[in-house]
């Protein structure tokens, strides 16, 4: 098993503070959900956006009640924003998973250059067809004009320490590549990408869904997606303009803004 890796120091802390957009950074060495921990920090009027981070995460949660596997050496981390701050209005919110997965894309996409990396939407990245990183976005009830962004990336956690059935779903950039990563080099670079998306977001969405697009991992797929109370099967046609999944099924063209897809062919 590969050996832990040390938690961040004072140093790496003051470095995240000087070179991104945050204003208060803490870092765990073990948590259960860093979610969690952010929606429990919320009320405590810390200055934003505030980053909680684990070097251990024993209970991450992702969509749906899903859980997200991560051993030591992944990059586990959420960010308490008000998107407000960044000129997102309200009505783009729903986009906000998407433009992460495009900020985590585009990072992946310098780390390890030689390998294909695409978005699963709506909140999952792939390389080379596995999952290499789970988003997860969540109000605060009390302050539902804060946003909780969970992020939780397989960096230098091989999945060979993994459960055997998700060997065959997910992966880690260390075993898709030779290099060892350093996570705050990782965790400084997506958070410029980030800002870099939220950025754009704010002026126009139309880069946004397509770079979306580009690399949608699902479109001429056939899929089936639960949503709500129902479940839809069709060929998935890609992304709409409004981040909304466009599905043939055989009733005719479907469009889901939410969902959870449970079976691709």
């Amino acid at each position: 098993m590969m050996k832990r890796e040390h938690s961040m120091t004072p140093v790496q802390e003051q470095r995240l503070l000087a070179e991104t957009f945050l204003q208060h950074v803490c870092w765990m060495e073990e948590a259960g959900s860093t979610n969690s921990v952010a929606m429990e920090q919320a009320s405590r009027n810390l200055p934003l956006p505030a980053l909680f981070g684990a070097d251990l995460q024993r209970c991450g949660r992702g969509r749906n009640q899903h859980t997200w596997w991560a051993d030591a050496g992944a990059l586990t981390f959420s960010l308490l924003i008000s998107p407000e701050t960044f000129g997102i209005r309200p009505s783009l919110w729903p986009l906000l998973s998407l433009a992460t997965g495009l900020s985590v894309s585009r990072l992946l996409e310098k780390v390890v250059p030689d390998s294909p990396v695409q978005i699963k939407w709506p909140n999952d990245v792939y390389v080379h067809g596995k999952k290499v990183c789970g988003i997860l976005l969540e109000t605060v009830p009390e302050q539902p004009w804060l946003l909780v962004v969970g992020i939780g990336l397989n960096a230098n956690n091989s999945l060979k320490t993994a459960p055997a059935e998700l060997q065959q779903t997910a992966t880690a950039l260390c075993d898709v590549s030779p290099a060892s990563f350093d996570r705050t080099d990782l965790l400084v670079e997506a958070l410029h990408l980030f800002a870099s998306e939220l950025a754009a977001l704010s002026q126009d969405s139309s880069q946004l869904i397509q770079g979306c697009r580009e690399r949608c991992y699902l479109t001429g797929r056939l899929l089936t997606v639960r949503h709500v109370a129902t479940s839809l099967t069709g060929m998935c046609l890609g992304i709409d303009d409004d981040g909304a999944l466009r599905l043939m099924t055989e009733s005719g063209p479907q469009r889901l803004l939410t969902g959870e897809i449970t079976r691709i062919d």
